[in-house]
């Protein structure tokens, strides 16, 4: 193939004639290797192909029965909201499992779905039939808020667990929610008056979370029979509504969370409430500064085994509830007389590692506080003790109890409830008590 002589020259005009020859020669060349590099990928391709469908069909995971296919499948999707779509697009035999397994489109979330909500919606409505439904509706976006009302207002019989906006919940105004065992209220300034939930419109009811959202009660509001729930978590911000609901429902908690903000109005006497069933309590007072004006209720908690208290800042000393004599187990961030403690056998402490000797040796000289102590922990979070480690070491020596200490807890407190609310990132998958 030609090439000039002297290439820093200017061509001639018999050179530049040679030149583009060679040009089209070299150009001629190059489609040809690009064909044949094209063909040699098609061939590569084919091959890998080939052999990823033979490794795939020796693979063990073609040994799985369907049925345990389709129980992993319904797991991933607690994770990721459009598993069951993925799924559906691995192979002929899982999408085939994916789409006879109706668990597997029963979790469904609206959160940035805006553009292919009512697609995305009423796929996974059709295909999750006829099992319960578990939502998750935090948008508030006046675009989208009329799509879900129209979408799941046909599908209220089905629901089973719910996370949705204050606003979202009235706005159903669904006469009756007949499956709905958990409630989750997601917004942080909504309202909601205690007559809306009534054993009419949620008869089975178990769960509700009011989060910090405003339970309201009006002087005329006609009375109603609440629904019968066993566990409880509501705010104590402006209103007194939650306290209602709490006496309302009294013979069937077994589970009350209370958080106290600071808008919390305070109360001149506190209201006796009798909890027969009432196992666990937590009570977390974030007003910085204890005020035990702003705890309502005089609890009488027979059957109470777990008692968790915070409060803000750590060096409060007092407590809300004081009916004790039956918890096992005490969570607290603060120190204060354990002296009614009668029963207790586990104490666990958390944020609080500057005064762990303290609550040792007071614990020490006064063995008639808790003669049931079996253990006592110490959540350090991530602070190193340091020097007190030592100390701790031999007072564990002489204490006749245990003392751990580390960044998390040993022993789980009795009475917890195992639900799980509609997230996006986990959804409600204990389908147990639903049943009950």
């Amino acid at each position: 193939m030609w090439s000039p002589a002297n290439p820093q020259a200017l061509p001639s005009q018999e050179e530049r004639r040679l030149a583009n020859k060679a040009i089209t020669q070299v150009e001629s060349q190059l489609i040809m290797a690009l064909e044949a590099l094209a063909h040699a990928q098609s061939v590569v391709d084919n091959l890998r192909k080939d052999l990823l469908s033979r490794r795939a069909w020796l693979a063990p995971i073609r040994r799985v029965p369907p049925e345990i296919l389709s129980e992993i499948f319904v797991l991933v999707t607690e994770i990721e909201a459009y598993a069951p779509i993925k799924i559906s697009e691995v192979s002929r035999r899982w999408r085939k499992i994916v789409l006879g397994t109706p668990r597997a489109w029963s979790m469904i979330f609206t959160r940035n779905r805006h553009r292919s909500f009512h697609k995305y919606a009423s796929t996974f409505l059709e295909r999750s039939k006829p099992c319960p439904l578990h939502l998750y509706m935090p948008d508030d976006d006046p675009n989208i808020s009329p799509l879900i009302k129209a979408v799941f207002t046909s599908s209220l019989y089905r629901m089973e667990c719910l996370s949705v906006t204050t606003l979202q919940l009235v706005d159903f105004d669904g006469p009756v929610f007949p499956l709905l065992a958990k409630l989750t209220l997601i917004d942080y300034d909504g309202a909601l008056p205690i007559t809306f939930l009534n054993s009419n419109r949620f008869p089975r009811l178990y769960y509700f979370d009011s989060n910090l959202s405003r339970l309201t009660r009006g002087n005329g509001d006609a009375e109603t029979m609440p629904p019968r729930l066993r566990d409880l978590r509501v705010c104590s911000s402006l209103t007194n509504g939650w306290i209602t609901l709490v006496q309302n429902c009294s013979n069937t908690l077994e589970s009350l969370y209370v958080y106290i903000d600071n808008d919390a109005p305070t109360y001149a006497d506190r209201v006796s409430v009798h909890l027969p069933r009432l196992r666990y309590l937590e009570i977390v007072d974030d007003t910085l500064g204890f005020a035990g004006a702003s705890w309502p209720i005089q609890a009488i908690t027979p059957a109470l085994l777990t008692y968790k208290e915070y409060a803000m800042p750590e060096e409060t000393q007092g407590t809300f509830h004081t009916d004790v004599g039956s918890v096992t187990h005490f969570i607290t961030n603060h120190f204060f007389d354990l002296s009614n403690y009668v029963s207790l056998q586990v104490l666990q402490l958390t944020e609080v590692p500057e005064r762990a000797e303290e609550w040792t040796i007071r614990l020490q000289e006064n063995p008639s506080w808790c003669p049931n102590m079996e253990l006592v922990e110490f959540d350090q979070h991530g602070i190193q003790f340091g020097p007190r480690e030592s100390i701790l070491v031999s007072r564990n020596k002489e204490a006749n109890f245990t003392i751990n200490y580390g960044e998390s807890f040993s022993v789980e407190a009795p009475g917890v409830t195992s639900v799980y609310e509609c997230e996006d990132w986990m959804p409600c998958r204990d389908g147990r008590d639903s049943s009950t």
